[in-house]
């Protein structure tokens, strides 16, 4: 899945889940509401996680844990990317962090 498909993957999560947040995110730039729906559908991962019924607290545990170590990657990921494009370009961005 290219990140095109990714993100509107996130945003019909959050219009299927969460129809008032999804309208009132329309307002801002669309950078900044991609960013959100991506952080929304990543949350609405972890709260079907914990909600699960039928599911029994090691399950519960290994899922979160899961999702938490798959977090990090992406976090770490995302800071050497930045990292690499700043010093590629010589040029320090606010919205690079």
């Amino acid at each position: 899945m290219n990140e095109s498909d990714a993100l509107a993957r996130c945003a019909e999560i959050t219009r299927r889940e969460a129809r008032n947040f999804y309208y009132g995110l329309r307002l801002l730039p669309k950078g900044k509401r991609a960013a959100l729906y991506a952080v929304y559908a990543w949350m609405r991962v972890i709260d079907d996680i914990a909600d699960a019924d039928g599911v029994d607290d090691n399950e519960r545990s290994a899922g979160l844990a899961r999702v938490e170590a798959r977090t990090r990657e992406v976090i770490a990921r995302k800071a050497a990317d930045d990292i690499a494009r700043g010093a590629g370009d010589g040029e320090q961005r606010e919205d690079a962090v």
